[in-house]
Parts: C-alpha cells; structure tokens; sequence
C-alpha cells in the first residue's frame, strides 16, 4: 500500500511539471504568461479560486480538523468552499464585465490611485500567508509518505512548484490548479 501512495504522489508531481510545458504551449504574450491571457472562463476561474482557496492547508489541515473534532472540524473546509462558489457565481461576471483582473484595479476603481501602494502590501502579505501553509501541507505530504527530512520536503516541493509556475506562467498555475481541484473535489467525496 505504501508503494501505491508513494506511487501516486510521484505521478501527481510529473503531472504538475506537465501542466507547465501545457500552459507554456498557450503563452503567446506577456499577457497570456502574467494573467493567463484574460481569458480565463468561469470554469477555469471558479477551479483555480477554489485551488487556491482550499490549497493544502484546508486538505491537510482540514483532515487533522477532522481526525481531532470529528465532523465538526470539516466546517472550517466547507464555508471557505461555499464562500469560493458565491464569489464565483455572484461577483466573477461583474468583475469581468468591469473589466477588473488584479486587486490592484478593484482597489484603484474603488479608492483611487493612492490605493495601488496598498493593493501591493495587501498581496504581498496575501502570497507570503499563501506560500507559508502550502508549503508546510506539502512538506508534510512529504516527510509523511517519504520520510524525508522537513528541509528537503520544502526544498523539492518548492523547486516543482516553482519551475512549473515559471515555465508557462498564468497559464501553468491555472491548469494546475484546476487539476488539483478536480483531484480534491474527488477526494473529499470518496
């Protein structure tokens, strides 16, 4: 059994790498490789939302939840879900229909030029709190399945995160992303 688990996640990582040569075939322009081309359907952006939302620290954390609280503890995991599909399907058309990609366009239509400082510090803490629990609920997979020392779960886990988002960019984020959803929508349901 440890050899399939061992099995899976190594497939699971190839495929990640894949999706990068994939989103690296559909980036044309600076465009296409900073924002996935603007293009991004309600399909692709509810999946890659969702992805982000419920990264590895909701799936993994989300399990320790449960396995401590019982099915109290899979509250946390599901109102974030449900918060990801009504921002979805009741603010995603209004946002694109005004034309607003980044927080820093919704901040500047809001609150004017002097909110772009701002929008920056907002993401910047945003992707350092982002970075900081996907990065331990992969170490954990990790030193879990492989028995790795804690250094080098984070070390491998970041290098394949980090050439698949640099190879094709937005595009590679959004196609891995939208796997990894499928992938855990499937799994909360098995």
């Amino acid at each position: 059994m440890e050899f399939i688990n061992i099995a899976i996640v190594v497939v699971y990582l190839v495929g990640m790498l894949a999706f990068g040569w994939w989103g690296k075939s559909r980036t044309k322009n600076t465009s296409d490789y900073l924002v996935a081309g603007r293009r991004l359907g309600p399909l692709l952006y509810t999946g890659t939302m969702a992805a982000v939302v419920l990264g590895g620290a909701s799936t993994v954390g989300g399990v320790g939840l449960g396995y401590t609280y019982g099915i109290s503890g899979m509250w946390l995991v599901v109102a974030i879900g449900v918060g990801v599909l009504l921002l979805s399907l009741l603010f995603a058309p209004t946002l694109q229909k005004l034309k607003i990609y980044t927080v820093s366009q919704m901040l500047t239509l809001r609150y004017g030029a002097e909110a772009t400082k701002a929008s920056g510090i907002v993401m910047l803490a945003y992707t350092l709190m982002l970075c900081a629990t996907s990065t331990g609920a992969y170490a954990t997979i990790f030193v879990v399945l492989f028995g790795w020392d804690r250094a080098a779960s984070i070390a491998v886990g970041g290098a394949i995160v980090l050439i698949y988002s640099t190879i094709g960019g937005m595009w590679s984020i959004t196609l891995a992303d939208m796997a990894q959803f499928i992938i855990k929508t499937i799994g909360v349901f098995a």
